[in-house]
Order: structure tokens, then sequence, then C-alpha cells
């Protein structure tokens, strides 16, 4: 994975790409939101990672997307930037040859479960169905598995992040900066949220 500089993800249009960032998800009702009990030792549970240099991951959720996702790879591949994508298991089904881009471009695929339900309100079994099947209809369609788990809307307990990594080995990404993307501000105030919050 490419990770960018500050200042390098402004100059190659990171405004441009939070153009396709809007989720498909929003609503009145979906808060997003990091949990309340992360433990900074845990190992299940990862918002941010350090490094010796300024820079960001770059994050995509609830993909992929019939229009938006094709045209956020342009914009990634005119720049040579590499990013993580958190698939929804039954839009992989739905659009395989997207999902098959993904990956063959070089970018990271990440399990972002197969409805995009809250699963903090699901039983254990209902949730490692949503894993499970969406793993299996993400190795189906690239040939190879996610290595990481984001949960819809943050809403996953810390129960069931340290069940996840002990179970699956899927640790749980969270994040260090939401652009609120979702509620589309406008890609300027995108672009300097996530720039003004990374450290």
């Amino acid at each position: 994975m490419v990770l960018l500089s500050r200042r390098h993800a402004l100059a190659a249009g990171l405004g441009a790409c939070a153009a396709t960032m809007s989720g498909t998800q929003a609503s009145a009702r979906a808060l997003i939101a990091l949990p309340d009990d992360i433990i900074n030792t845990d190992a299940a549970t990862i918002t941010a990672v350090s490094t010796p240099s300024p820079v960001v991951a770059m994050t995509f959720d609830d993909r992929p997307h019939p229009t938006n996702t094709p045209r956020l790879l342009d914009m990634l591949r005119e720049r040579d930037i590499r990013a993580t994508f958190y698939l929804i298991g039954n839009r992989v089904v739905q659009y395989p040859e997207i999902a098959r881009r993904i990956a063959e471009e070089g970018h990271e695929i990440g399990n972002h479960s197969y409805t995009h339900p809250f699963l903090d309100r699901l039983s254990a079994s209902t949730v490692a169905s949503e894993i499970d099947r969406t793993t299996d209809a993400i190795f189906q369609v690239t040939g190879r598995p996610p290595v990481t788990f984001r949960p819809p809307y943050g809403a996953f307990t810390r129960s069931q992040r340290t069940g996840l990594h002990a179970t699956r080995a899927l640790p749980t990404i969270l994040w260090s900066v939401d652009p609120q993307d979702w509620r589309r501000p406008g890609t300027s105030v995108v672009a300097n949220r996530i720039l003004q919050h990374t450290h």
C-alpha cells in the first residue's frame, strides 16, 4: 500500500477523491462513531498506526458501488495511489467485476459485513454469518481473503472485536479521522477535515 504525505494527498486531489466517497448507506438514523470501549493496548482493535513520517492511509467503505467505485479507481490509478476498500459482501456478489478490479489494481480489500447491519445488535451466530459470507464472497471473486474487518457504523463491541480476532484472526480496523463524507458536506470540507485532523 502506498501511503500519502499530507501535502501529497492534497496535491493529488484528495478533494476529487472525496467527491466519490459519499456512502449510499447514509440516513438520519445512521450514527457513525467509534466505540466507547476502545483500549489502546488491545491488538484486536486498531484506530491508527504510528509512523515516522506524516502520512495518511485512505480507506473507503460500502463498496463496490457501480458508478462511484470505478471513478475512484480511475483517480487513484492516475495518481499511483493505493487505498483500502472495505467491501460489503452482497455488493461483491452483485458487482464482481468491480471487486476484481480493486484487487487487480493492487488495493487492499477488507471485510465490511454482508448486508451492512448494526452488528452490535445481532446474535453471535448472525454476526459470524455476516463476516464469513463476506470473506467467502471476496475470496471467490478475487482469489484472496480479506485480512481486516471494519464494522458498519463502527458498531462493534469490545467483546465482538476480541472474539473476531481470536476466532478468525481478523483485527477490527476503525479510524482516527472521520471526514463525515456520508453527510455530503462538499469535497473541500471533506479534504480539510482529513488534513486538519491527521497527526
